[in-house]
């Protein structure tokens, strides 16, 4: 939402004596300017409940203290799933909640652009909030699962999991399909293959099953997230609720080739064991 319509700085704040003049400005969403019944320009009475709200209508005879100078199309902006907001200027929403004592929010979330420096970012909050202690985070990447023990751990275990999985079903697969194929490795042998160009056949071709299904998992998982999202945008959440990003598809490909390596031994113990005598007398 944009403060574009709202008066600058915080006056009612009064560098914390909430004794300043109140803008009486307010900014909806439209979907809690429909759910009010309210337009741009309307007279409006906010209070930190609907009593109270009643009980300032009375108090000030029927005049309104707040008008509504914006209505925000939030789904324009990239929000899915347009929400009931009301922004205004935090000191007024303090007093009219009761927390120009003792405010229970402590915390102040800053979302920086993409050419933003984040060290001058914190550098200007330390300054502007001397008081406050200023951290920077990564948006769930790796430097924030660091510095999480337990998410970390949880990660490796799922990595030695999924390639342990991978490696068994591409071993048992490959030593299914070379039983199938022995006479057909007999007939390599046979033909002049020598042992070490029959087993790198064997492993070039696991290998690469091994990659191809990688990449087809990749897909199969992209359209699996977008079909969620839009499912869960179009029905009860707000926003999608799942991410892709980049890393996961290295992160597959990367499994899939550690997991087809580890796999290899068994397909190529079986190929160096065949008896060309035997298959081709069948």
């Amino acid at each position: 939402m944009s403060t574009a319509s709202l008066e600058p700085g915080d006056p009612h704040f009064a560098n914390g004596t909430y004794d300043g003049a109140r803008t009486g400005e307010v900014v909806l969403t439209g979907e809690a300017a429909a759910a009010i019944n309210a337009s741009e320009g309307d007279s409006l009475e906010v209070g930190s409940s609907m009593a109270a709200a009643t009980l300032n209508r009375e108090a000030t005879s029927g005049s309104p203290e707040y008008t509504a100078t914006a209505i925000e199309d939030t789904e324009a902006n990239g929000v899915s799933g347009e929400l009931p907001i009301v922004m205004l200027h935090l000191s007024e929403l303090q007093s009219i909640s009761g927390a120009d004592d003792d405010d229970l929010a402590d915390q102040v979330l800053v979302k920086t652009g993409p050419d933003a420096s984040t060290t001058a970012v914190e550098s200007a909050a330390a300054d502007a909030y001397p008081n406050a202690t200023v951290q920077a985070g990564d948006d769930g990447q790796l430097a924030s699962i660091r510095s999480n023990d337990f998410a970390l751990a949880t990660s490796l275990v799922a990595l030695i999991v999924a390639v342990v999985i991978c490696s068994l079903f591409v071993a048992t697969s490959a030593a299914l399909t070379i039983d199938k194929d022995r006479q057909t490795i007999a007939v390599f042998a046979a033909i002049g293959f020598s042992t070490r160009s029959r087993l790198a056949i064997v492993a070039v071709t696991t290998l690469s099953l091994t990659l191809a299904g990688a990449l087809v998992g990749i897909v199969l998982g992209t359209i699996g997230v977008s079909v969620t999202n839009y499912v869960a945008t179009a029905t009860v959440a707000p926003g999608p609720i799942a991410t892709l990003r980049p890393a996961f598809g290295l992160y597959a490909v990367a499994v899939a080739v550690i997991a087809g390596v580890l796999a290899l031994p068994y397909p190529l113990y079986l190929v160096a064991r065949t008896n060309v005598v035997t298959e081709l007398g069948r």
